[in-house]
């Protein structure tokens, strides 16, 4: 059997009689895994909770999450890595600095659509865009 010095490995363990004496390899082993597997879960547990707090994941899902890094860690890093960031509507159609909108643009969208989402003295500003939607909707030009 080997036999490591507790006191030099870093790590002391339930199975120590003493600091400064030997202990078996199989629990100086032991100890050093048990030792990662904590380090393992408190990071799988401040990931998750980050991925909480970034709206990537709902917080009814932590407990399936947990059994995923236990099971597989690096797997389960690069899943929860994949999912983006969620993205308020209100950011979505917030005026831009460029003076346009946010990802929601009117072009994009019919003329019922604009004037459902209040936004058509933004279509009049431009006058061509206007006439364009205008004519789209109601088959001839604005008046």
């Amino acid at each position: 059997m080997s036999y490591f010095l507790c006191k030099n490995s870093g790590i002391h363990h339930a199975h120590c009689p003493n600091l400064g004496e030997f202990c078996p390899k199989s629990a100086v082993k032991a100890a050093f895994e048990k030792k990662e597997k904590d380090v393992r879960k408190a990071d799988a547990i401040a990931l998750v909770d980050k991925a909480i707090k970034e709206g990537r994941l709902d917080a009814k899902g932590k407990d399936a999450w947990m059994k995923m890094f236990d099971a597989n860690f690096d797997q389960a890093k690069e899943q929860l890595d994949a999912i983006p960031p969620r993205v308020s509507v209100t950011q979505q159609i917030q005026a831009s600095p460029s003076g346009g909108t946010g990802s929601v643009k009117l072009a994009d969208m019919t003329f019922s659509e604009i004037v459902k989402a209040d936004r058509l003295k933004e279509l009049k500003k431009d006058g061509e865009l206007y006439r364009q939607k205008f004519f789209e909707a109601y088959g001839k030009y604005p008046a």
